[in-house]
Order: structure tokens, then sequence, then C-alpha cells
């Protein structure tokens, strides 16, 4: 659609028509980076004599106007030298997602960019595995200097049809239906988009009658762009199709005067407070927590997440995101387990873990009221003949293992109900890493760490051992709940 070319007229007027301005055009390599710089040099070129402002050097990568102290040039990933140094005005870095050490050049440029300068990070997706999806899912949750921008396939006029190239008839699929109805698509639109599919078909020699390549290489969405890359854990196109389009925005950030707190972290660089549903009358609640370790192996500090889920319907009703030392962690839990009903908090052990649960047990006034909350004791061996209950949740080989198990059945026959968006994109990166590890393949994984602890909670055969609901409010244990969320 030409945003290449809009974004260099846009730093080309700005460069020859301002004084001591410099602009750089950056891509991947040495070649793609000078084709971009031709479409600055044919504006120079096509100038009409009146406007033309006489550049004292006007080479294949560089135009340098001396009247007005003005550079316009070119620069490429992986070279020693992106930069002149000192002042940048205007960078267009182009296909950031295909650039190796990304991160690292984009911040080297971003030292030299005033508070008053333009930096436009444009790219196809290539899968979730690099700087720049992490930094499009940030801009989108708002915690960037950058504005999120996806620009789908149905905003281009071309792109339509009158009839099928096979001379079929056109009769929409019951999935064609939804999409055209999600995505308010004409019906030249949705022919198409099924021409194009099976042209794509075609090139993979016969393939399967599946969509296949087209929501990579045509998506409608950016969770569909960047979907097509990773070992992910959970079904990538299940997440995407039936969880991403039913996220919703939180009701509020606040709802009770004593939940002051949370309040007053709403908003803050450290962290934020989402909810969906207040506390209901009678409702049980489970929170469940996985502090921050430190940092991740993208050097990015790690953030503590929480859920708060409804035990009746088992839907997410709350979430707790951010930085804090395990101290802080432990008073926000503790008040958004007072809030709901006085849940049950289970806390991620390991690590940070202790001190969370140490603060837990030990300085805080709620630690459980009535039948139901307090801090969960998971029940270990320990010897051959004897078990134990010891306060939080142990992740290891086996108990993670086991706990992502139940969590992508939960999952995929839509058992648990995910509002969060955050959530949403982590289960999307969760994938199978090297050596047989889980994980994030970029980015955070704790809301996903902490889910999954619930999971296995929720599933834990001790906690779904069949009950009347009289008698489960006279004891510490979950009441047995069907696939929906329903009282048995």
């Amino acid at each position: 659609m030409g945003f290449s070319t809009y974004i260099a007229a846009k730093m080309f007027l700005d460069t020859m028509n301002t004084p001591n301005t410099q602009s750089i055009i950056i891509a991947q390599d040495e070649t793609n980076s000078r084709k971009l710089f031709q479409m600055v040099r044919r504006f120079y070129d096509n100038l009409a004599p009146h406007v033309k402002r006489i550049a004292e050097t006007d080479s294949k990568v560089e135009l340098y106007w001396k009247d007005i102290d003005s550079y316009f040039f070119v620069g490429w990933a992986g070279s020693k030298k992106v930069g002149r140094g000192g002042t940048v005005n205007n960078v267009h870095a182009s296909e950031v997602a295909f650039w190796e050490n990304a991160g690292q050049i984009v911040s080297g440029l971003m030292e030299s960019v005033p508070a008053d300068g333009n930096i436009f990070l444009e790219s196809t997706a290539n899968g979730v595995d690099n700087y720049y999806y992490k930094e499009y899912k940030d801009a989108e949750n708002g915690e960037s200097v950058y504005t999120a921008r996806f620009y789908n396939w149905t905003l281009d006029p071309g792109y339509s049809a009158s009839k099928l190239a096979n001379g079929q008839p056109f009769v929409a699929e019951p999935d064609e239906l939804d999409i055209q109805e999600r995505h308010e698509l004409t019906t030249e639109q949705l022919i198409w988009r099924r021409n194009k599919i099976l042209a794509l078909k075609n090139a993979r020699m016969g393939g399967d009658d599946t969509v296949g390549d087209f929501p990579q290489e045509y998506p409608l969405t950016p969770q569909e762009a960047f979907l097509s890359s990773g070992m992910s854990f959970f079904d990538k196109n299940f997440i995407n199709n039936q969880i991403v389009p039913n996220v919703s925005p939180p009701l509020g950030t606040s709802a009770s005067n004593r939940f002051i707190r949370l309040n007053a972290i709403h908003g803050s660089r450290e962290g934020r407070f989402f909810w969906w549903k207040h506390p209901e009358t009678e409702h049980r609640y489970l929170i469940i927590a996985d502090p921050a370790e430190g940092i991740n192996n993208e050097g990015d500090h790690d953030y503590c997440g929480a859920h708060v889920i409804d035990m009746e319907t088992w839907e997410q009703v709350a979430v707790l995101h951010g930085r804090w030392e395990p101290n802080e962690f432990a008073h926000l839990l503790a008040e958004l387990g007072w809030w709901y009903n006085y849940a049950l908090i289970a806390v991620e052990r390991n690590n940070h873990g202790h001190s969370v649960l140490n603060s837990l047990i030990n300085h805080i006034e709620y630690v459980g009221k009535g039948n139901w909350g307090g801090v969960y004791y998971h029940q270990e061996w320990e010897t051959r003949n004897k078990k134990v209950k010891v306060p939080g949740f142990p992740t290891n080989v086996k108990t993670k293992a086991t706990a992502l198990g139940f969590l992508k059945e939960l999952i995929e026959d839509e058992s648990i109900k995910i509002n969060c968006k955050r959530t949403a994109d982590q289960l999307l990166l969760f994938s199978k890493l090297k050596g047989g590890k889980y994980g994030a393949s970029v980015g955070h994984d704790d809301l996903v760490t902490a889910l999954m602890i619930g999971a296995f909670i929720m599933k834990d055969t001790v906690f779904m051992k069949k009950l009347t609901r009289k008698e489960s409010k006279s004891r510490k244990i979950l009441p047995s709940l069907s696939k929906k969320g329903k009282m048995l």
C-alpha cells in the first residue's frame, strides 16, 4: 500500500526544508536499504527547479544540503555504523522483524533521537521470536514509546473479485460467514480470499484443503500476522480464533474504598490491576500467583502475575500484573484475597515465592477467614510413607508438566473463561523450548505460570472430591465442578 514511500516522503520534506536535520533509512541489508533510498532520490530528482535546493553531496547513499546543514542518508542493519552519531531526527527502520540484533540496533538509535524526533519501526510479521513482536505487543499494551498500528489486507480495494477462479458459483461456507461478520467483509472480498487460498494451496503442490498459509501472508488481525512461527505449547489457531476474539476490556480498576493499595497502583510504571467482575455473595475464589524471579533471558526485569478465578464458573475475574518486591506483592495479594470473599491464595514458592509466602503467613492479618480462604498448602511426600502439607506450590519438572497438561485441557475444551488480553498474548507465546523446557519464546510467561498452578489445583483429585454444597463449605476443599464450572 506504499507505506515505505509515504514514510520516505515525510522524512524527505522535513530534511530538505528544516535546518540541522538528519534522517536515516535502515533496512535488513545493504541491497534493500539502497532500494529504499532510491525513492528519496526520485523525489529529489523530480523536484521543480524553483524549489530544488542544491545538494553538496549527491550520491547513492547520501544527500547533504550544506546551506541548511541537513543530511539524508542510508544504513543497514548489521553494518558497523548505521548512523553518524549526534542527533538523528528521523529514522525509518524497515522490516525490523527480520533484523539480527534488532533490539541492540534500535536501542542505539534511540539514544540519538530527541524527544521531538520520529522513529518508524515498520515490518511485515516474522513470527513471535524476535524483538519486533515484543515491541509491538508492548505498544499495544501502552507500555512503549511507540504507537502500535496494524493494517490488514481489506484496506486495499484491489483485493476483491467478482467470481471464483475455477468458474464455480460462490456459496459462502460457515467459517467464511463467521469471518465476514467479524471483520465486515464484502462478498467480493470473500471471493478474492477463497481464490487466494486456492492459489496458495496449489503453490504448495497440493497440500491440504485448509486455509494454509493465507493468514500468515494476508492477516486480518495482528494475532494472525504473528502466528506463523514457534513450537507453541497451546493450539495457536484455537487461541487466536476462540480466546483472543472473546477477551474484553476490564470494567475498571477500582470498586471498593477499602481496596486502597490496588487502586493506587493502577496506571503506575510498576504495575496494573484489572478486574472484570465484583465478588459475588457465596462464591469462592482462587488467587494464583507467580512472583518475579529477577531478570529473564532477554535482560528484561521479570513480572509478578496473579489471577483471580471464580470457582463457581471457572472465569478469570481479575488480574494483577507488575513489578514489586516480595513483601509488597504479598500485601497486594492479601488485599485482593480480602476483597474476593477471603479467597484461597496459591503462590509459586520457587525462588522469591518463599519471601511472598513468609509475608502472607507471618505478617499479614488476612491469611484466611471462614472455611475456604487462606494460604494454599500443597500436599507432598516427606518420606515414602508420610505426606506433609507445605505452603505454596512447588514448580519442578514433574509438577510443571502435569499442571501444563491440565491447563491445556481446560483451555482447549473451553472450561475456563479468559477475559484478559495480556493472558491471551502470553498463551500464544508459550512454547516448547530447547532442552525439553517450556516457557515464553519471547517476553514474559508469568501469567501462564500462575494460570498453570490454578489448573493443577482446579483439577487435583483431592479438591475435586464430590461433596454437597453444605459439606464443601465446612471443609477446606473445593466443591466438585463440572467441565463448565457448574456445581455437581
